[in-house]
């Protein structure tokens, strides 16, 4: 066994590689992702692509931050990881790490259109998707020196999942429950956030001009809270020609792979 996982955490919602960054060696890194009830520290985790380099901290997040990390971006041009947090208003944003940081440093937070799990960065913009159930969902772009927001569209609903590929990012909406309900009313309700328009699964690309709607599935009968969210996570192949897509809780795709070639 390589790294244990603290108690509640089954999975890191991203593992990120990074490479071609003169900063940092060529590694694998992810952050703690859990419930995360007591607002615990939380740690990125990062490890050098070798068969024999262990797992070490690269940098912690103070008590009472963050809930968890969402995911970990390469900004190339400034030679630093850009660190996707949330969920609350206050904990939802955008924070910076270089090598001689101690902690990370926040670049934006406090509202949920900073809320991501999903993006890039290119030419001093992050690239990304909205990720609450609670406010409608945009795809935006952010740019790092100004720290203004430009909203490129407006979406069906909150992005968990997505992949980038060649110039194009692919990601898709999330059936959602709504987040005001609690205990078994959220898990046995069908009904979503009041940040969803619809209760379909929504799959779109951007090619770095327009995005496009490609794909919409409708969410099961099952509930969400006590199943699984409606969405379709996606998988990168190493020769970068495809993706490959995971149906979860959709009618007719569910548990079932496909490949979306490029």
């Amino acid at each position: 066994m390589e790294i244990k996982f603290r108690e509640g955490m089954s999975n890191p919602l991203f593992f990120s590689k990074v490479s071609g960054n003169a900063s940092y060696p060529d590694q694998v890194l992810f952050g703690e992702y859990w419930g995360n009830l007591g607002k615990e520290s939380v740690r990125v985790y990062s490890r050098e692509l070798s068969d024999s380099s262990p797992w070490n901290i690269l940098t912690e997040f103070a008590a009472g931050q963050i809930t968890h990390i969402h995911n970990i971006l390469a900004d190339i041009n400034e030679q630093r990881l850009l660190i996707l947090t949330g969920d609350s208003d206050k904990e939802s944003g955008v924070w910076e790490i270089k090598p001689n940081d101690v902690a990370p440093k926040k670049i934006v937070a406090g509202k949920q259109i900073y809320r991501s799990c999903i993006g890039y960065v290119e030419d001093n913009y992050l690239y990304y998707a909205t990720d609450t159930p609670q406010e409608e969902n945009f795809f935006a772009r952010l740019c790092l020196t100004t720290l203004e927001i430009e909203k490129l569209l407006s979406l069906e609903g909150p992005v968990i999942y997505g992949s980038r590929i060649k110039n194009k990012l692919l990601f898709s909406t999330s059936v959602e429950p709504d987040t005001e309900l609690s205990g078994f009313r959220y898990l046995l309700s069908r009904r979503v956030g009041r940040g969803l328009k619809s209760k379909d699964c929504v799959v779109y690309s951007y090619d770095g001009i327009n995005v496009h709607e490609i794909n919409r599935f409708k969410k099961d009968f099952l509930p969400m809270g006590l199943f699984q969210f409606g969405c379709v996570s996606f998988y990168t192949s190493e020769n970068m020609n495809y993706v490959y897509g995971y149906g979860m809780s959709l009618n007719y795709i569910d548990g079932k792979t496909y490949k979306f070639n490029f």
